[in-house]
C-alpha cells in the first residue's frame, strides 16, 4: 500500500451506511463503542454496506467522507462501467447495479418528502442504463498551447480530456470524438475554441443527427470576420453533425441546420423544433413516459389547462390533444418562440386554443392571484431552482382543481410544496422517474388536489 492510502487507511473509520441522501452519499453513523454520534454522508457508499471511510468536512451535526474500502458489501455494488469513475464529475452512481438505481432514487425522492407525509411508493426505472443521454454541456480549457475539451474532473472546474463517454448516445459520442479530434488538430476551429471567454459547447442529439450550440461567440451584425467564421464552424460539420449555432447576446449565427425535430413526447407533425441552448429531458425514452403520466394525472380533458415553464412545449402539445385551452407561460424567448409556432399547429389541427404568455411564472401567478383567477389544472415543470416560495404560495391560491408538479431537484421540490399542502392541498400521487441512470439525478412527480371549497 501507498503511503498516502496507509495513512488514510489508519485515519480511516467503519461507517455502517443505512440510507441514500439527495447527492447520492451513503447515509449513516460510525460504528464502534464511543464513536462520534454526528450523521455521515459518505461518497461511494450504498445502504446496507459498512465501509472504512475518511472525513472531508465537519460540521456541526454532520460529516462529510469518501469511502476508502468496503468492508461489509451491498448486493446492490457493482463494478463502474466507466474507465474514468471516480475522477469525472459526470457521473456519481455508478458503483450500484443498474437494475438498483430507480429504487435507490425512490428512498432519495421519499427522503426528501418525508417531512411532508408525502410517500412515493413507485419508481420507474429506464430502458437502458448506458448510451442515453441526448444531451449534454461540454467544456473547453486552454493549458498552455493546448486545448483540453470534455467534461469537469470531479469536485473541480478543471476539465478532464474526454473522447467518448459511455452515458451518451451513438450520435453525441460521434459529435464529441469529432470535436475533440478538431480541438487537437490545431485549424481554424481549434482557432475559434481558443477565443471562448465560457469554454461551453451545448451539443442535442435526435438519435441521429446532433447540433452543437457555442455561447458567447456570434458576431456583431456586417461584421467583416463573419465570413471567416462561417468557414471555421462549418469544419465541424459531416453526416452526423448537422448544425453549429454560435450565440453572442441576442444575434445567432447559424452554420449548417440550427434545430433538431424532437418527437419523442407525441405524432410527428407536432414535434418540437429545439435548438442546442434549450431544454431537453436527457433521455428520449423516459421522456415519452414523462409525457405520459404527467397528461393522465393532469386529467384535463376538455377543461383549461394552466401550464408553467413549458419551455418549448414537452408537456404542452401532448396537454392539447386532451384540453380544451392551454395557457403555456415561458419566460425564454426561443422557447416562447417555438410555443407560438406549436401553438399555430394546434389550431390548424383543430386541437386546443394554445394561449402563450412570455412572462416569468412567479409574476404570471401573482397576477392571476390579484385577479382571482384560478385554474382547474395546473402543470409546472421548473428548473433545478424551484418555483420558490413567493410563486408556491400565489400557485395554492391560483390552483382549484388538480395541480401536476414535476420537479428534478426533491429538497427543491419539497419547499415549493409546503405552502400549497399548508392552504389545505393534498397530495394524492407521487412517482420518481430514474431519467438519467448512473448518476444520483431523480425526476419527481406530485399531483395535488386542492381543498373541496376552492375546487
Amino acid at each position: 500500500m501507498k503511503t498516502t492510502e496507509a495513512m488514510e487507511a489508519a485515519a480511516g473509520e467503519r461507517v455502517e451506511v443505512r440510507g441514500i441522501a439527495h447527492g447520492g452519499e451513503g447515509v449513516g453513523r460510525a460504528a464502534g463503542e464511543g464513536a462520534d454520534t454526528r450523521t455521515w454522508l459518505v461518497e461511494g457508499a450504498l445502504p446496507g454496506e459498512q465501509v472504512l471511510a475518511v472525513r472531508s468536512e465537519e460540521r456541526r451535526r454532520m460529516i462529510r467522507g469518501r469511502t476508502l474500502q468496503v468492508l461489509t458489501a451491498s448486493p446492490d455494488r457493482a463494478a463502474p462501467p466507466c474507465p474514468v469513475e471516480g475522477v469525472c464529475g459526470g457521473c456519481g452512481l455508478q458503483h450500484a447495479r443498474a437494475a438498483a438505481q430507480a429504487e435507490l432514487k425512490r428512498q432519495i425522492a421519499e427522503g426528501a418528502l418525508r417531512r411532508l407525509g408525502i410517500a412515493v411508493p413507485h419508481a420507474l426505472a429506464s430502458p437502458r442504463a448506458l448510451g442515453y443521454r441526448r444531451r449534454a454541456r461540454l467544456h473547453v480549457e486552454r493549458v498552455g498551447e493546448a486545448l483540453r475539451l470534455g467534461l469537469h474532473r470531479r469536485q473541480s472546474h478543471e476539465v478532464l480530456d474526454l473522447a467518448h463517454c459511455p452515458v451518451f448516445d451513438a450520435p453525441l459520442n460521434h459529435a464529441l470524438a469529432r470535436l475533440h479530434a478538431l480541438a487537437g488538430a490545431g485549424g481554424a476551429f481549434a482557432q475559434v475554441l481558443r477565443s471562448l471567454r465560457r469554454g461551453e459547447l451545448h451539443l442535442l442529439s435526435d438519435g441521429a443527427a446532433v447540433v452543437v450550440g457555442i455561447p458567447g461567440l456570434a458576431p456583431r451584425e456586417g461584421d467583416a470576420g463573419e465570413a471567416g467564421l462561417r468557414a471555421a464552424l462549418g469544419e465541424a460539420l459531416d453526416n452526423v453533425v448537422v448544425g453549429v449555432v454560435a450565440r453572442g447576446g441576442r444575434r445567432e449565427l447559424v452554420v449548417g441546420r440550427g434545430r433538431l425535430a424532437l418527437a419523442d413526447a407525441g405524432p410527428e407533425d407536432m414535434a418540437i423544433p429545439t435548438g442546442p441552448f434549450e431544454f431537453a429531458q436527457a433521455q428520449a425514452a423516459q421522456n415519452r413516459a414523462l409525457v405520459e403520466r404527467v397528461v393522465a394525472l393532469a386529467d384535463a380533458r376538455g377543461g383549461q389547462v394552466l401550464e408553467l415553464f413549458a419551455g418549448g412545449g414537452n408537456f404542452t402539445r401532448a396537454l392539447a390533444r386532451e384540453a380544451a385551452e392551454v395557457v403555456a407561460v415561458e419566460d425564454d424567448r426561443g422557447s416562447a418562440a417555438a410555443l407560438l409556432r406549436l401553438a399555430k399547429k394546434a389550431g390548424a389541427g383543430r386541437q386546443a386554443k394554445v394561449e402563450v404568455r412570455r412572462l416569468d411564472a412567479t409574476r404570471a401567478l401573482l397576477r392571476y392571484a390579484a385577479e382571482g383567477r384560478g385554474f382547474d389544472r395546473v402543470v409546472l415543470d421548473p428548473p433545478r431552482a424551484g418555483l420558490g416560495l413567493q410563486g408556491a404560495r400565489a400557485l395554492a391560491q391560483v390552483a382549484r382543481g388538480r395541480t401536476v408538479f414535476v420537479a428534478c431537484d426533491p429538497a427543491t421540490l419539497a419547499r415549493d410544496l409546503e405552502p400549497l399542502l399548508e392552504a389545505g392541498h393534498r397530495a394524492s400521487a407521487a412517482l420518481a422517474i430514474d431519467m438519467m441512470p448512473m448518476t444520483p439525478e431523480v425526476e419527481v412527480i406530485v399531483a395535488l388536489d386542492a381543498p373541496r371549497d376552492r375546487s
